[in-house]
This record gives C-alpha cells, structure tokens and sequence, in this order.
C-alpha cells in the first residue's frame, strides 16, 4: 500500500509539473481535535482535545479559466486524545469505575481536494481524505485488566473541508477534518467501539514554485 502511495504521488507531481498554471508548495500547521469512541453503550466518555503539529508538501493544478482547482497532499498529521471511560466491567477490580486511555495516531494523510478561488486571493475547497496509519499508541492503565488494545485499521477515507487566502507566496488556511471510522482501538464488556476523529486545523503554505 505504501509503495502504491508513494508511486501515485509521484504520477500526480508529473503530471503538474507538466501543466501550464501549477505550484508546488510545502505546508506546516497546527490541528486540535477529539477522538471519540461510537457506540459506546452503558458507559459514559469524556475526550480531551490535544494540540498536534503536522505537515507535508501540496500540489495546485488550474483545471478551468473560472478559478477551479485541484489540490492532492501528502501529510504527516497525528491524531490523539486521552479518552476517560467510565462505567462497569473496566476492571476485576470492583473499585475501578473510571479509567483513561492515552491514544496517539499518527498517518500520511492524502488528501485530494477540489476547489474554487475568488478575485486571485480567496479560496475554498472540499474532497476526500485518503489516511494511512503508520504507527499507533495506545495506552491501558495497568489496573483495567478486563479491556484490551486493538489494532486500528490500517487505512481509512475521511472528509476535509476548508477555507483559504493566497498572499504572495504564502497560503493560510483553516480546515475540519472528520473521519467517521478509525477501527478499533480497545475491546471492553464484549464490544469493540469504533474511534472516530474531528479536529480542526491552521495551516500556513509556503510555494516554492509554479505559475498559479
């Protein structure tokens, strides 16, 4: 999958650096959101949002003299949250009613967005969000003997959509982001809730070339 990744990205710069009206850029950003347990049935959940760093490089092709665009990434963005779970069956312990799960995601995120500029400065944008995992962290207190880790899934489609303003050379943008269904990461009373992701993200691009 990685190399499919990696060949694809290398198709898609080809392809813009043949174009007309095109820019290459690098982009770095902050992004700050709650992963969310679904369908977490009898028990209660508190997430804390968490402020992560993330970045990677875009590529903008002009597709119609209107301002329509396209736009495909490739990003490094972690996701994480400290999820506090509360209810019965957490532990053999009878005294344990509340645990918190320490969780860290971290993934290429390739997002394909199609957008539409204003007057050369405004833009906004939406498409899907092709996430990779490639490293998972997930933490159990040692006391909740009865709920187990799991694996997330290796890769997932979510939503991205956003705003910007073109100045010069630099890009600012702030974008949600949503993923409705991660996998699962733990396993308690029999069930296994799948993790979901919504965060929000400022962003600041740099082009270091092209004629857009």
């Amino acid at each position: 999958m990685k190399k499919i990744l990696f060949l694809g990205l290398m198709l898609v710069l080809q392809t813009f650096a043949q174009a007309q009206e095109f820019e290459l850029g690098i982009k770095l950003g902050v992004n700050s959101g709650k992963s969310q347990l679904k369908d977490l049935q009898n028990y209660s959940l508190n997430a804390d949002a968490a402020a992560k760093l993330h970045g990677g490089v875009y590529a903008r092709l002009k597709l119609w003299a209107v301002g329509i665009y396209v736009q495909p990434e490739c990003l490094i963005t972690t996701r994480a949250s400290d999820l506090t779970i509360s209810g019965s069956n957490l532990s053999t312990n009878s005294n344990v009613k509340d645990i918190t799960v320490k969780h860290s995601g971290l993934y290429a995120d390739v997002p394909v967005l199609l957008g539409m500029k204003f007057i050369k400065l405004f833009r906004v944008y939406a498409g899907p969000n092709f996430q990779f995992l490639l490293n998972q962290n997930t933490e159990i207190p040692t006391q909740a003997d009865l709920v187990k880790k799991f694996d997330l899934k290796s890769n997932t489609t979510g939503i991205v959509i956003g705003a910007g303003v073109d100045v010069w050379r630099l890009r600012g943008d702030i974008r949600w982001d949503y993923s409705n269904n991660l996998g699962s990461n733990v396993q308690f009373n029999g069930t296994q809730p799948s993790l979901r992701s919504s965060m929000i993200s400022f962003q600041i691009s740099y082009k270091l070339f092209g004629v857009l």
